[in-house]
This record gives C-alpha cells, structure tokens and sequence, in this order.
C-alpha cells in the first residue's frame, strides 16, 4: 500500500535522480501504491519543491522524520481493509 523511503542518507538530488523518483512515483501511483518520504534533507527538499515533485508526492506523504512516518502510516494503512 505504501513504499516510505527514508531519505537521511540522501545528500543532493540531479536531475536524472528527481526524474528517476517521479518515474517511481508515478509507477507506484498507478499501481495504488503511495510513495512516502522522511527525513528530507533541506537541499534535496528544496530541489524536490522547485521540480513540483513535493506537490506530485502530496505533502501530506512527506515526513520530517521516519517515526513519524511510520505512525502515520500505520495509522492510516492499519484502517484500511485489505
């Protein structure tokens, strides 16, 4: 249902990685699958809200931290029926 991606390790984005990632995304998408991220770093972030990608994404699948994320995820994936 989703795939988060822990993004900590992530140190800048090019442009075939913020391509590479709205390919990913939209795969995901049309196979019902929401792409989530945590743990931006500001210059990838920053990179990702230029391209329009964060928007593609939805902020609302953007995590400041993989806790979060997960809790949120849970929160929203454990009251789905399968």
């Amino acid at each position: 249902r989703a795939l988060l991606v822990i993004a900590s390790g992530i140190n800048e984005v090019d442009a075939s990685g913020e391509e590479k990632l709205r390919e990913l995304q939209r795969s995901l998408a049309a196979q019902g699958v929401t792409l989530m991220l945590a743990s931006l770093k500001a210059p990838v972030a920053e990179v990702l809200e230029r391209s329009g990608l964060l928007e593609q994404i939805g902020r609302d699948n953007v995590y400041p931290s993989r806790e979060e994320a997960v809790a949120q995820a849970r929160r929203r994936f454990d009251s789905e029926t399968v």
